[in-house]
């Protein structure tokens, strides 16, 4: 059996995070866990892939897909303990979660979805890259509720943002329906009445 062997791997796995967590005065932040399933099994990243490809296109719930996208996080992450990290936390994060892509789109569109959520689905990677750049990895060993309250204030941000070039693109607008107006303007046309050669006559 390979069960000895998975939870050597998770011993292991769980000493390099704790380590990291008190290097970065984190210890007494965050809870480790690390565990293989009861009936433990080795895919190939292949198989995994294929299993993903098969769920989506047979339209299984989005719960289903999110369990096989995990297993093949594991594969995908074996010898890197960073980025499971990563993945992990971004998951906890994500909007919409256990829904197919079908329904997010739908989600999307319905004015019901709070402009939240929407502008964290869109602009997701952009805001984490942006929280990375400003708390380096250390943002991925806070706590839930510390990323949480990080996440929606840049979420704020960029609503804002959004905001200042939504109002930037209607002035434009305005601008040229303005500039268009003027230049419609009959009173400004020689051929509607009006006498170049008789306003330039010096009395």
């Amino acid at each position: 059996t390979l069960q000895p062997f998975a939870d050597k791997y998770s011993a292991a796995w769980q000493s390099i995070v704790r380590l990291i967590a008190i290097l970065t005065d984190y210890e007494k932040l965050v809870t480790i866990q690390h565990r293989f399933p009861a009936k433990f099994q080795l895919k190939s990243r292949e198989r995994l892939y294929a299993e993903y490809k098969a769920a989506g296109e047979s339209n299984l719930p989005g719960f289903v897909i999110d369990s096989i996208s995990d297993e093949l996080a594991e594969t995908i992450y074996m010898d890197d303990v960073d980025g499971l990290i990563k993945y992990r936390v971004k998951k906890d994060h994500a909007p919409f979660q256990g829904k197919t892509k079908e329904e997010i789109m739908m989600l999307l569109t319905q004015p019901e979805t709070l402009k939240e959520t929407k502008v964290l689905y869109i602009y997701f990677d952009q805001i984490f890259t942006e929280l990375e750049m400003e708390d380096g990895t250390d943002f991925y060993l806070r706590p839930y509720d510390d990323r949480k309250e990080m996440i929606e204030e840049k979420v704020l941000e960029f609503m804002d943002k959004l905001d200042e070039q939504a109002q930037e693109a209607l002035l434009l607008i305005q601008g040229q329906e303005g500039a268009g107006a003027a230049d419609d303007n009959p009173e400004d046309d020689p051929k509607n009445g009006a006498d170049p050669a008789k306003d330039n006559n010096p009395q």
